[in-house]
C-alpha cells in the first residue's frame, strides 16, 4: 500500500539528511547522488551491473528514510520506505497494515529535531491512500489462453489488453479504473484499489466472468481464492 501524509510544515531536508539519528528502527537516510547514511535490504543486493548514482538536481528537495518497523511487536518486522519532501509531504510505501504507518510516523516525529522543521508542525494531517495491490488466483492451476481471455472480456464490452512484448499478462480494466492482470498460470494481480472494500467489490465483479471462462477450460475450475495483500 502507498500512503500519502501531508502536514502544514516546511522542512530542511539537508538538516534531516545530516543529523537525523540512525536509531529506533531508522536504518537508512539518503539523498540520491549526495549522501547515504546506513543501508536497507535493497542496498545489500549485489547487482551485476550497478547503476551510477544520479547527480542531477531532481529530487534534491526530498530525503528518503527507511524504517525497520514491527508496529511495536504486533506485526512481522518490515522495511517501510518514506520519501519526505520539503513541503511536508510524506510518501510511504510498503505499508501492509495501518499499524506500520502509525508507528513509522511516531518514530519519525520522535527523531526529527527542531532544526529540521523550518515552520509549521504536525497538526492538521491530510491522509490519502494512493494505491493498494492484492493477489488472487484460480483454485486450480490452469494453462490460460491469454488471447481467448482478452477476446472474452472485449466481447463483454470490458477493456482488455494483451501485449506479449510489453507484459505477460492480460490487463483487464473496469470503469472504476480497477485493474486485474491475469497470467497464463491463473495468478491474478489486482491493482489501483484503495481499500479492502474495493478489493471485495472488484472480486465480486470479476468472479462471474472468470467462472464462465474457467468452465471452458478442462479441467474446469469456477472458484477464485480470497484476496491477500501484497
Amino acid at each position: 500500500m502507498v500512503v500519502l501524509h501531508t502536514y502544514p510544515m516546511k522542512l530542511d531536508t539537508d538538516e534531516m539528511l545530516n543529523n537525523m539519528p540512525l536509531k529506533d528502527g531508522i536504518i537508512k537516510i539518503e539523498k540520491r547522488g549526495i549522501l547515504r547514511r546506513g543501508e536497507s535490504k535493497r542496498d545489500r543486493i549485489k547487482r551485476r551491473n550497478p547503476k551510477a548514482a544520479t547527480t542531477s538536481g531532481f529530487g534534491h528537495n526530498s530525503v528518503t528514510v527507511v524504517v525497520l518497523n514491527n508496529a511495536g511487536g504486533e506485526l512481522p518486522e518490515k522495511e517501510i520506505t518514506v520519501k519526505i519532501f520539503h513541503n511536508g509531504v510524506f510518501h510511504m510505501t510498503g505499508v501492509l497494515d495501518s499499524r506500520y504507518e502509525t508507528t513509522t510516523i511516531e518514530i519519525l516525529k520522535s527523531n526529527m529535531h527542531a532544526a529540521c522543521i523550518k515552520e509549521g508542525g504536525w497538526d492538521d494531517l491530510k491522509r490519502r491512500v494512493l494505491l493498494m495491490n492484492y493477489s488472487t488466483g484460480f483454485k486450480d492451476t490452469l494453462n490460460i489462453s491469454r488471447v481467448a481471455l482478452q477476446r472474452y472480456f472485449q466481447e463483454k464490452g470490458i477493456q482488455a489488453e494483451f501485449e506479449p512484448d510489453v507484459s505477460p499478462c492480460v490487463k483487464i480494466v473496469f470503469p472504476q479504473r480497477w485493474t486485474a492482470c491475469v497470467f497464463r498460470t491463473g495468478k491474478i494481480n489486482l491493482t489501483a484499489l484503495k481499500s479492502q472494500e474495493d478489493c471485495d467489490e472488484f472480486v465480486k465483479l470479476l468472479e462471474p466472468h472468470l467462472t464462465t471462462y474457467a468452465l471452458s477450460i478442462p479441467p474446469p475450475s469456477s472458484e477464485t481464492r480470497s484476496c491477500n495483500k501484497s
